[in-house]
Order: structure tokens, then sequence, then C-alpha cells
């Protein structure tokens, strides 16, 4: 059921959504040990843009992480309008801040309203960039609980989880970063396999073929033998290899 008791049959499912609510659509015991191990943690993210070039950062870095014993608050900053320039179109300066719950202000900074949260971040910049501006824009975003944890028992977990759901629920995948990464490229790479997977879910796939370039599937359909060679994100060239054996 999806709403108004409306249901829609598909041939495949996908749940990319956090690891909390596929326990909560799954109601399986029979998963529930190996999904409780996969863990959260929290952090509070910050924004700052300021009518300041980009050029005022030093030449030869995007950012920096905070070593123990630093009078800085933050965990780690990054140079936004540097590492992606796109991100500022006047090519004013744009910073990220990040207050992780390993922080030993953790518990103070989290109860903090958005106007205490921007003094200590303003501060933290003050200090490390020598810019005293106060910013044209801030946007906070507390990740309460919401940050995937990747232990030692995540991959042990996630082999134990996918194998399970090909048994008990073959047309169900898993995708998202509560499992898969939460980096930008560990979505992309996410993403593009889950295509390829539901692609190809209703045939048996015979052979993946990966080389540095690109991946080739051999797959079966009904009684045919085809290769499927990527040609852009979305676009298969299909060639026919001949009739399955009996």
């Amino acid at each position: 059921p999806i709403k108004n008791n409306e249901t829609i049959i598909a041939d495949v499912v996908i749940l990319a959504v956090p690891n909390g609510a596929v326990r909560e659509v799954l109601v399986d015991t029979a998963l529930d040990e190996s999904l409780e191990k996969f863990t959260t943690a929290s952090a509070l993210t910050m924004y700052l843009g300021f009518d300041v070039p980009d050029s005022v950062l030093p030449a030869d870095g995007t950012g920096f992480i905070v070593s123990h014993n630093s009078d800085l608050v933050c965990n780690a900053s990054t140079w936004t309008s540097r590492k992606w320039q796109h991100t500022s179109e006047q090519g004013n300066l744009l910073v990220r801040l990040f207050y992780k719950n390993i922080n030993p202000r953790y518990e103070e900074l989290a109860v903090m309203t958005d106007e205490e949260l921007t003094a200590v971040a303003r501060e933290d910049i003050r200090l490390s960039l020598g810019i005293s501006d106060a910013p044209t824009v801030v946007n906070v975003t507390k990740w309460i609980n919401k940050m995937p944890r990747y232990d030692l028992a995540h991959n042990e977990a996630l082999s134990v989880v996918v194998n399970d759901l090909a048994d008990r629920y073959p047309n169900l995948l898993l995708a998202g970063c509560s499992y898969f990464g939460v980096g930008i490229g560990a979505c992309i790479q996410n993403g593009k396999k889950t295509e390829t997977n539901t692609r190809f879910r209703k045939y048996p796939i015979y052979l993946e073929l990966t080389t540095s370039k690109e991946t080739q599937i051999i797959a079966q359909e009904q009684n045919n033998i085809f290769k499927y060679t990527p040609i852009n994100t979305n676009t298969y060239d299909r060639e026919y290899l001949g009739k399955a054996s009996e």
C-alpha cells in the first residue's frame, strides 16, 4: 500500500531510504540482527558565505582538519567555493564547518540556537582564516543520528543483509548511503550499480565483465543471449550472441 489504499505492482522495488526506515518497512525479525548493526552518528554542519573574494584563501588548499588541543571548536572545514567553484557564481568565499558528535563540546553545541552556532562558527573562521567580516548568508543543518557510521562490522553486516534479501525478497534492492557510502563518488557508483541490477533483474546474468573503462553484461532474455555494453549512464548497446543452450 502506498496511500489511500493504492497498490503498485512492480518488477523491482528499491529502498533508497535510511536504515531505520528499511526496518520499519520490512518488519522482518529474520533481518533485524543484521540491520541493527548499521549505526548512525550526529553532526552539525554550517555554511557561511561572505562578500569577500575566495582568493583571500591560501592558494594550495581546499580546507583543513582540526587537530587535538586546538583553539578551534570545529572538527573540520571545507572551503566550498574553492573546492567546487560553481557554488559561488561571483567567486566569493563560501565556507562549510563541521561539528561532529565526537567533539568535546558537542552536547553544548547541539542545543544552541542558530544564532549561537553562527557566533561559534564566525570565531572559528576568524581564528583560522583571519576573516572578521559578517557573513551575508548562513545555513545551519543538524544531522541528529542521521550520519551513517561505517565501523568494522559494516561490510560483514552488509554482505549478510544483501544475501538474505536475495533469498527472502529476490526483487527488492537496497541503495543509499546507509549501506554503500556517503561521499558523492560512492553515491554515484551505487546509483549506477543499482540501475544495472534493476535492468537485468528479470533475466539471469551469465557473466559480468569489468575493465578499467566499462562493465559488460552477458544476460539471458527468454531463450536468447545478449551482451550489453554501456554507451552512457542510461543507455546500453545490445548485441545478440545466440540461443541459450537447452
